[in-house]
């Protein structure tokens, strides 16, 4: 409750998850990475979160949300491949 977002109930926290995800997604647009033509931090930070999102066998309403954006879902496949290739089960 110390930060503001515990005085939320779940339904508009998860409302507002949805409106960041729609928010990266039109940034995101059909740039390679999310600055532009060349990998940064954010593209590590962002490749965390949707990672995390997308590969758990736990639905949600942001991995719902995530899977209505297909280039965040093919960014995170793309640098999930590039990056981490030994993980990915052949």
């Amino acid at each position: 409750k110390g930060q503001g977002l515990g005085l939320h109930k779940p339904d508009t926290i998860y409302r507002f998850a949805c409106q960041d995800i729609d928010a990266l997604a039109a940034f995101l647009g059909d740039k390679p990475y999310f600055m532009g033509e060349r990998v940064s931090t954010a593209d590590a930070v962002l490749l965390s979160f949707l990672t995390g999102i997308l590969i758990p066998e736990l639905k949600s309403p942001m991995q719902e949300q995530v899977k209505l954006h297909q280039n965040l879902v093919d960014y995170q496949a793309r640098l999930f491949e590039q990056y981490f290739s030994d993980l990915i089960e052949k």
